[in-house]
């Protein structure tokens, strides 16, 4: 029996860049080559990734994932009792709220939720954030490539 509900109430989209970041995260080459390493992600993440590709999405869409989620969701705020469930959501609550709910003292009460983006950054793209000095001629490529192919 579960004494506590915990369950995220991040967006589909959100939940998705997460798995893109850590799957970004591998280094697929044996020498630090950043260009040919943002190449093989844009290529891998941009054009092959299956929920980028345009047949997927609106009326085309075959997969049904966000209305899973969110039925799921809406499930879990019907079968727990209201005590039973924190809907927590880091950029409305702190530790706090959680604490609370859980019934312990982590000592965090006060200090924020850590946040590794910061206003500065330009992309989700952590390669580039890098390497952005390198990584521009790789985009001059692909803009160069799109345009041929029109």
């Amino acid at each position: 029996r579960v004494r506590r509900m915990l369950p995220t109430t991040r967006s589909q989209v959100s939940i998705h860049g997460n798995s893109r970041r850590t799957r970004q995260k591998g280094q697929v080459f044996p020498t630090d080559t950043p260009i040919a390493a943002y190449i093989y992600r844009t290529e891998c993440n941009g054009y092959s990734w299956p929920i980028n590709r345009h047949t997927e999405r609106g009326t085309f869409k075959s997969k049904a994932g966000e209305e899973a989620y969110l039925g799921h969701i809406n499930e879990i705020r019907m079968l727990v009792p209201k005590h039973r469930l924190l809907e927590h959501d880091v950029t409305k609550h702190g530790w706090a709220e959680l604490e609370q709910f859980l019934g312990i003292d982590t000592g965090r009460s006060g200090t924020p939720f850590p946040h590794p983006r910061t206003k500065e950054s330009r992309t989700n793209e952590i390669i580039m954030e890098a390497n952005w000095t390198q990584i521009r001629w790789a985009l001059l490529v692909f803009v160069l490539l799109s345009v041929l192919n029109v």
